[in-house]
């Protein structure tokens, strides 16, 4: 039915005006309906606020309907899991691979203990490797770069995954000497510091000049 037929339909008598008024709204919100269907229906919506990453407002709000964190779920996205990471690398490495290695270490008693442990030539295995580096350490800390090195020959992006820094890794025996003697001295020149201010101090309290306070400060202490 269209427009034109109800409007006969009201001056025949057939429907009131009332009638004619309600079937034409009718008759036009059907028409808007199949105009919207006929151009939209089966196109992508426009603007879809679902296709966008959420923010982290949104995210925090999930988490917080449901009860969880979203610092845990971040932290268990990007913690790294060196101990699994090690169980799972491969059993086996060549003695060169491991040479390699044990040499970055520059200690000769270390290269020494590992030719004296492990025959030239012959495989190596993760387990055996593990307990003569093991053997070795000074702190629990090393125990990570221990495993680092033994992955980094199967995998050289590992120290950046488990979060490591080379630069970080823990000395050979020669360069921990040669720190522990900076600190002695570092701590020796701290303390002359301390007993040149002292000295100087109790000499301005006797009545003696700033100036001369400082000459004798440099006397006791040049590097000032």
């Amino acid at each position: 039915m269209n427009k034109e037929t109800l409007r006969m339909q009201m001056l025949s008598g057939v429907i009131t005006e009332s009638e004619y008024k309600a079937k034409l709204e009718e008759l036009e919100t059907q028409e808007t309906k199949k105009s919207l269907n006929e151009n939209f229906v089966g196109m992508g919506m426009v603007g879809n606020i679902f296709d966008r990453k959420k923010t982290d407002y949104e995210m925090a709000f999930e988490h917080f309907t449901k009860g969880t964190s979203l610092n845990e779920e971040m932290e268990d996205e990007e913690e790294f899991d060196l101990n699994k990471a090690f169980a799972e690398s491969p059993r086996i490495a060549s003695y060169d691979d491991v040479l390699d290695v044990i040499e970055s270490y520059e200690d000769e008693d270390i290269l020494n203990d590992f030719k004296a442990e492990f025959p030239e030539g012959e495989p190596i295995s993760r387990d055996d490797y593990s307990e003569f580096a093991m053997s070795l350490i000074d702190d629990m800390s090393e125990i990570s770069f221990i495993q680092a090195n033994w992955i980094s020959m199967f995998d050289e992006d590992i120290f950046d995954k488990a979060g490591l820094n080379e630069s970080d890794k823990p000395g050979t025996a020669k360069e921990r000497m040669e720190e522990e003697t900076i600190k002695e001295e570092s701590s020796r020149d701290d303390e002359k510091l301390y007993l040149a201010f002292i000295k100087a101090a109790n000499f301005i309290k006797g009545g003696g000049s700033d100036t001369e306070a400082w000459e004798m400060m440099w006397d006791e202490y040049p590097y000032m």
